[in-house]
């Protein structure tokens, strides 16, 4: 399975695993001004996206969660140590 086709239809969600408050409210929470993901993309893109996205968003979460499947890109992150104070080599810092 490479990709999840996203099937859209704006009445059917009342069968759904993630509801939309769920989501509202957890975008919500989302902090500003973190780093964007690996695909450079901004918690705020989310958090601000226009009312007609949401909806997609939603379905889209939905998807995943139904076929239990998340692509294997979407596994992989960057982490990148970053020093706050003292000797760098140290690696308690």
């Amino acid at each position: 399975m490479n990709e999840l086709q996203l099937e859209y239809n704006s009445a059917d969600y009342s069968h759904a695993y993630i509801n939309f408050d769920e989501v509202e409210n957890v975008l919500k929470l989302t902090k500003n001004g973190n780093a964007p993901a690996q695909n450079s993309i901004n918690s705020e893109l989310y958090k601000y996206a226009p009312v007609e996205f949401k909806p997609r968003l939603l379905q889209f979460l939905n998807n995943i969660y139904r076929e239990n499947h998340i692509r294997n890109e979407w596994r992989n992150a960057v982490i990148t140590p970053m020093l706050k104070k003292g000797e760098r080599m140290e690696p308690k810092n």
